[in-house]
């Protein structure tokens, strides 16, 4: 599958849309979600990363998808196997924040992992049940700071406390940290927007974990279609204390 995205030019950037690489992929995603509402005859509020906030159908929404069409559209254009599309659904049409989100998916697309949750029910992996596990051993942070000018003293203080990764995915971070193959994710960098995170966190959340903003603030209050925030998620409540105090 990896060919066939590179073969036909899939990461090839076409545009540029609120500042950011559009790549083909990303409106090829877009127009098969399009398709697959109509087959089905959905009507829906939809914010996603290359078309924006909208209403897609005829008639009245019946809820709103936040839609993350490819989360890793730089590793696709690599050859690097680390990708997910995202999708997550609120019953709430205005006014939809990320903790009006009842339902969600990410999907790994080179390995084939669906994990999934809906609110209440925990979250699921390829349909079994997804439980966090504490790994033993160093613990291992995935980490966002490139591109954020000279790194903050707490940055560094994070890169010399433990093994760091930046996987190019946060839906795919946040995943792993619910599965407990990663400890914990942080983005400093004040640019994450609501469909990169609003499946996630839901999956994350199902599995006991802990997200907040880089000072500790809760993200459920925050629209859907926000942008320019940080993020500080972990697997249980006590690393989450442990990131937040290192990265100060």
């Amino acid at each position: 599958m990896r060919r066939a995205l590179r073969g036909r030019g899939y990461g090839d950037v076409v545009g540029r849309h609120l500042g950011d690489e559009t790549r083909r992929v990303d409106l090829v995603a877009e127009e098969a979600l399009e398709r697959a509402m109509a087959r089905r005859r959905i009507t829906a509020r939809v914010v996603s990363e290359e078309r924006g906030d909208r209403v897609v159908g005829g008639g009245e929404p019946g809820g709103c998808f936040i839609f993350d069409p490819v989360d890793g559209s730089t590793n696709i254009a690599r050859d690097i196997p680390l990708y997910t599309t995202s999708l997550a659904w609120s019953p709430k049409t205005r006014g939809t924040t990320l903790g009006d989100i009842t339902r969600g998916a990410v999907v790994s697309i080179p390995d084939g992992h669906t994990y999934e949750a809906r609110r209440g029910e925990g979250a699921r992996l390829n349909g079994r049940l997804l439980r966090h596990r504490v790994p033993p051993g160093r613990s291992v942070v995935g980490l966002y700071a490139y591109g954020a000018g000279r790194p903050a003293p707490g940055v560094q203080n994070l890169l010399a406390a433990g093994n760091v990764r930046t996987l190019g995915s946060m839906a795919l971070d946040l995943c792993l940290t619910a599965r407990g193959s990663l400890d914990g994710v942080a983005d400093v960098r004040g640019i994450l927007r609501g469909f990169d995170v609003a499946a996630g966190l839901l999956i994350l959340r199902e599995t006991g974990g802990v997200a907040t903003d880089l000072r500790g603030n809760p993200l459920e209050g925050k629209p859907v279609g926000v942008r320019g925030f940080t993020l500080v998620a972990a697997g249980r409540g006590e690393k989450h204390r442990e990131l937040l105090e290192v990265l100060g």
